[in-house]
């Protein structure tokens, strides 16, 4: 079967290129500090000095974890760790987290140890992204895949970007912006091994992925035994509040409100049971002074539509619920009473089925706005797609020629794409209801601009991508355990690094 779910491993450089691992991240546990509980930073150790001031020996001498064939020392680990903290830096200091002081000595709320720090938080992270590089650079050392001369020049870009981006801050060379942005002594080559490392990991892990791609069999028995994480219904539900109900006394206002849901559910046609829920919208939501006529419509569509769950998965109802829609009829209705003063009137308009919706693929070129300020190469390249006779192939070729997209090398091919994936502008267009193959042209999105081809609808549905979604993650926590164990870390060469 096709691949029909795309994983993402990265990691994210201090300049903010993607490029590590974030597909199976745990919940990081802190080990036990012996830490005064206080945010207030303080002064460096004399071993965090020396660190700082010296090139770094002490971190790329210590071993921090290895496998068979793969080594990360201190150095490799603190420039990851730096990553991780620096991406978080804007929630960080909104959670009230000094990020110019020492991590060490700032407790970590989110943290059930309530003396463990925010340096425990991210080096967890950190050991989770690495634990998961090195699972996957080494199934690939072990099926003999090597970096290509093509991977080698990705990477010599990467450290290229780095040493322009210390030029231009002014920065006497590379190993000096690092050690400012990371206050570790990390040089361009421990940079570069992180790299190789994440980079030979990728390359591995679009195959291990691929190999997990359910076959029909497997999609088939999955929805055999879990038809209800899969099937959805169309059903309206609306709450009757006895506090809605005048009343002298608490029982009468609750037995007014019962017997206005027994009327609501009385009630055997689906737009007539709408119906009365609109009016009964409108009934208890006048329009205000402030408000136009268009303002008040749209309020009360929008408390409408609140009341009707078209694509409700069976699996968010209630034990009582779902159990009913099961063997419900459409327009039957059902009362459900939790507390004994809200009433909660059903009424079923789809029985349980799968979403057959199917996907689609897409092809675009992305003409990024960090390299263009306008549209006008967009334009210029669709005038050459255009004049060369608008073929899937030739949008393939100018996909691999112009695109700054990851999808470049695949002549910008997503392919089995749901609704919901997508940024607005580029799903807007591709899920066009006037959409026909062929179809193509220029948008706008925060990203910059994007030639558009529409090749036609996936392979797959909804519901077969959901599925397999689900499988591969299972098998992919099984692979990740059975290849995790026996990767160990060394905690005095951990506490080497400056946080």
């Amino acid at each position: 079967m096709k691949r029909i779910v795309s994983f993402v491993l990265s990691i994210v450089f201090i300049m903010g290129c993607v490029c590590g691992l974030t597909a199976c991240n745990k919940a990081p546990v802190a080990p036990e500090t012996d830490i005064p509980e206080t945010n207030t930073p303080e002064t460096e150790t004399p071993e965090e000095s020396d660190n700082k001031g010296n090139a770094g020996d002490i971190l790329r001498q210590s071993i921090v974890t290895e496998t068979k064939d793969f080594k990360v020392n201190g150095a490799m680990m603190a420039y990851l760790y730096s990553n991780n903290v620096q991406k978080y830096s804007t929630y960080l200091t909104y959670l009230g987290v000094n990020t110019k002081g020492s991590l060490k000595k700032q407790i970590c709320p989110v943290i059930t140890d309530k003396r463990a720090t925010w340096f425990d938080y991210f080096v967890e992270t950190t050991k989770s992204q690495i634990v998961e590089l090195l699972i996957f650079a080494q199934g690939a050392k072990d099926a003999g895949i090597e970096l290509t001369a093509e991977d080698q020049e990705s990477i010599d870009a990467i450290i290229a970007n780095i040493e322009n981006e210390a030029q231009t801050n002014g920065y006497d060379d590379a190993d000096a912006y690092l050690l400012d942005r990371t206050n570790n002594a990390i040089t361009l080559s421990d940079v570069r091994a992180c790299f190789e490392i994440n980079e030979l990991a990728n390359k591995y892990y679009a195959q291990v992925i691929d190999s997990m791609e359910a076959t029909r069999e497997e999609l088939d028995a999955y929805y055999a035994e879990n038809a209800d994480y899969i099937d959805h219904v169309d059903i309206y539900k609306y709450n009757v509040l006895a506090s809605d109900f005048d009343g002298e006394t608490e029982e009468q206002k609750i037995a007014l409100a019962k017997a206005y849901a027994e009327k609501l559910a009385a009630i055997n046609e689906v737009d007539d049971f709408a119906a009365a829920i609109r009016a009964e919208i409108e009934k208890a939501n006048a329009q205000r002074d402030d408000e136009t006529s268009e303002q008040f419509a749209e309020r009360i569509e929008e408390l409408f539509a609140a009341v009707y769950g078209k694509y409700t998965a069976i699996s968010a109802l209630t034990p009582d619920i779902k159990e009913w829609v099961k063997s419900a009829n459409v327009g039957d209705t059902f009362i459900e009473s939790g507390d004994g003063t809200t009433f909660t009137v059903y009424m079923l308009e789809a029985t349980p089925y799968r979403k057959e919706e199917k996907s689609r693929n897409i092809r675009h070129i992305l003409f990024s706005n960090d390299n263009y300020a306008t549209d006008e190469k967009a334009k210029e390249v669709l005038d050459e797609f255009i004049a060369a006779g608008a073929t899937e192939d030739e949008f393939e070729r100018l996909a691999k020629e112009y695109s700054d997209d990851s999808t470049a090398s695949v002549g910008g091919l997503i392919e089995n794409v749901l609704k919901g994936q997508m940024v607005d502008e580029f799903e807007n267009w591709m899920f066009d209801e006037a959409r026909q193959v062929g179809d193509y042209g220029i948008i706008e999105s925060d990203y910059g601009w994007h030639l558009m081809f529409y090749p036609g609808e996936g392979e797959f549905t909804y519901w077969e991508i959901v599925t397999n979604k689900i499988i591969v993650q299972d098998k992919l926590s099984a692979y990740y355990a059975e290849k995790s164990a026996g990767i160990e870390f060394d905690k005095s060469a951990i506490d080497k690094i400056n946080g």
